[in-house]
């Protein structure tokens, strides 16, 4: 059972330099695998963080897109607002000027028939007197 043993040991040991080549072919496989994979890590992070940044960025720009168009709709609500008033106003102002017009045309009635009256009792005068003058 010795010499097996001994054999089997031999044998392990000639073994051993070819292990160790393949670990060290392994690890040198391994090597820049492990440096590409802290490059790409790092690269992710960065993505990450850009990502991060530009959804923060797009929520303040939509919140700033929100808040001016907020605006619009608050000016445009008030200039209609201020439209309808001047067209209430207007249709008030027309509505009694309407309603003044039939009291306005029977005042201009009223003066020009009195205006009449005078230019008639000035004429009887004026013939009054001219055949008063003529006697």
């Amino acid at each position: 059972a010795k010499p097996n043993m001994q054999s089997s040991l031999t044998e392990n040991e000639n073994k051993i330099p070819a292990l160790t080549e393949q670990i060290n072919t392994d690890t040198a496989k391994v090597s820049p695998l492990e440096s590409k994979l802290t490059t790409e890590t790092a690269t992710l992070s960065d993505l990450q963080q850009q990502l991060d940044n530009a959804k923060n960025s797009n929520a303040e720009q939509l919140q700033a897109d929100v808040n001016a168009k907020q605006s619009v709709v608050d000016n445009l609500t008030k200039e209609i607002e201020s439209a309808k008033a001047d067209t209430e106003l207007k249709v008030t102002r027309e509505d009694a000027a309407n309603k003044a017009a039939p009291d306005l045309i029977t005042s201009k009635t009223n003066a020009v028939s009195d205006a009449n009256v005078a230019d008639a009792l000035v004429k009887t005068k004026e013939d009054a007197k001219s055949t008063i003058d003529g006697l």
